[in-house]
Formats: structure tokens, C-alpha cells, sequence
């Protein structure tokens, strides 16, 4: 039988015994399973594919001392296996073209996503730095976000693919970001925890918040339409002054228009007036 397919196996009469009702009888056949798969040959594969780590460093916390204590003691196993593969051991140099440093392996479930830290951060980095240096800092990293996503998912693998892609893209993205992660500006356990405005470039922002601001103004009069009659009551406007305006509607020419101001530049400039032609419903700002 495979490695992989006796890992399987175990994690799931592991997830069993972990279930049922506790009892010294239990605790002996969880440490059985702890015991068998330390004696399995468990590579970085088998922990991604399998996430069987996650299911074990649950057991840290357990009330038995021996079954806390041996989950502990595999657990720092699969780190040792995990950081060995981050960080090969280096080999006698040989003749020919040299092979290109390791590049952050594709995820199992992320489809054809890969998170490119080191491709997409070196040709800018570069310039200023070591060009071999460089390379080494970007393999580095790139094992730190993949460590970091598998922590912040607790093997949850629909939760791990979608932050995958979602860094992915922002990564691609967002130069400014790749070389905060790139030179420990930002901790990489706090990436996968960061909020989407804080991932997205400037430009990006600067489109949501004029997209909210844009919606926030059109609520305002779609609210003053649908109140026009009480505002009007209130202030005393009826008669010839309802079909006053200040402003006519460049589709339809109608004067039957309603408008709000609003702050949108620096407090010293002119406010910025939204009108709604409450004859084609038309909406512009001037």
C-alpha cells in the first residue's frame, strides 16, 4: 500500500477515535494510529495532499498527556520534513546550465493557480539588490505564505484554495506588495489575514471608494424623489416655485429637477452638486 494511501486511511479512523466517546481504551488506539504514522514516510506531498497535520496538531491540546505529547512530537517531525523541502540541502556543483531555484510548488487544489512570489518580485528587485540574493529571499518567502495559508485555513481546503487565488491575484497585482512581503515589511502570517482594501493597489482603492461615493450620492436623491412632496410641504415651496429649478436636463430639457451637494475634494474647493431630472431620471454632477 502507498504512503499516501495509508496516511488517508489513518486520518480517517483517527477522525473516528477522535469522535467517539473518550476512555483510556480510545486513548491507547489514537497513540496506535500516532504510532503508525510516525513510522510511515510522510513527505511535503503527502502533508499538503493529505493535510493530516492539521488533524494531528489538534491533539496537542489533548487531556491525555501521552496522546498531547506524541501528536506534539509528530507534529515537529512534519515541520522538520516541511522546512528540509523548503530549504534542500545543497549539492555538488555540477557542469552544464545551473538549474533554477526552486519554484513555490502548485498548490493540489488550486487548479492553475500558483502564487509566483519569486518570478514576479525579481525582475524589480533586482535592480537594487543581488541578483542571486534576491532569488534565495524569494524561495524563502515563498515557503512562509505557503506555511502561513495552511495555518490560517486549519485544513479547511475549500477555505485554502480560495485565499490562494485571492493572493494570487493581488500578488500579480500589487508591485508595492510583493516587495513588502519580499523584504519582512509585512509578517507573512499576517497575509492571509489581511482585509481586501489592504491587498489591493492604490488605484484599485481609489476606484471603490469613487464607486461608493457615486452610490451614496444616488441614494440621496433617489430618497429626496421619493420624499419631494413632504420636503416641499415642510419648506413652504408649492405654487409655480414646484416647477422652479436651477437646473435643466440636458437629455430632455425639464427643469423638473432636484439636486444635493457634497463634499468630494479638499474642504477649500467648491462642493460638487448631484442632480436627478425627475422627469427622464437622467444624473449628473457639475
Amino acid at each position: 500500500m502507498s504512503a499516501i494511501r495509508t496516511v488517508r486511511q489513518l486520518k480517517e479512523v483517527l477522525a473516528k477515535e477522535i469522535a467517539a466517546p473518550g476512555g483510556e481504551g480510545r486513548n491507547e488506539k489514537i497513540l496506535d494510529i500516532l504510532e503508525r504514522l510516525d513510522k510511515t514516510d510522510v513527505t511535503l506531498s503527502i502533508l499538503t495532499e493529505t493535510l493530516i497535520g492539521a488533524s494531528v496538531a489538534k491533539l496537542k491540546k489533548h487531556s491525555d498527556v501521552d496522546v498531547s505529547s506524541a501528536a506534539a512530537k509528530l507534529v515537529k517531525k512534519w515541520k522538520s520534513v516541511a522546512k528540509a523541502s523548503h530549504h534542500p540541502a545543497s549539492a555538488p556543483k555540477k557542469e552544464g546550465p545551473s538549474e533554477n531555484p526552486r519554484q513555490l510548488k502548485r498548490l493540489p487544489s488550486a487548479g492553475s493557480s500558483e502564487i509566483t512570489i519569486e518570478t514576479e518580485c525579481l525582475p524589480d528587485l533586482s535592480k537594487d539588490l543581488n541578483e542571486s540574493a534576491v532569488k534565495q529571499l524569494c524561495v524563502a518567502r515563498a515557503g512562509e505564505v505557503e506555511d502561513a495559508i495552511n495555518s490560517w485555513s486549519r485544513g479547511e481546503r475549500k477555505t485554502y484554495t480560495e485565499k490562494v487565488r485571492s493572493l494570487v491575484f493581488n500578488l500579480k497585482k500589487n508591485g508595492p506588495l510583493r516587495e513588502q512581503v519580499i523584504l519582512g515589511q509585512i509578517v507573512t502570517e499576517q497575509l492571509p489575514k489581511m482585509p481586501p482594501e489592504e491587498l489591493a493597489t492604490a488605484e484599485m482603492n481609489k476606484e471603490r471608494n469613487a464607486q461608493a461615493e457615486k452610490l451614496m450620492a444616488s441614494r440621496q436623491l433617489d430618497w429626496e424623489k421619493k420624499n419631494e412632496g413632504k420636503i416641499n410641504e415642510i419648506c413652504g415651496i408649492k405654487g409655480d416655485l414646484l416647477k422652479a429649478s436651477l437646473f435643466t436636463c440636458g437629455r430632455c430639457k425639464s427643469t423638473k429637477t432636484t439636486s444635493t451637494q457634497k463634499q468630494t475634494r479638499s474642504a477649500d474647493e467648491p462642493m460638487t452638486v448631484f442632480v436627478l431630472c425627475l422627469n427622464c431620471g437622467n444624473r449628473w454632477k457639475c
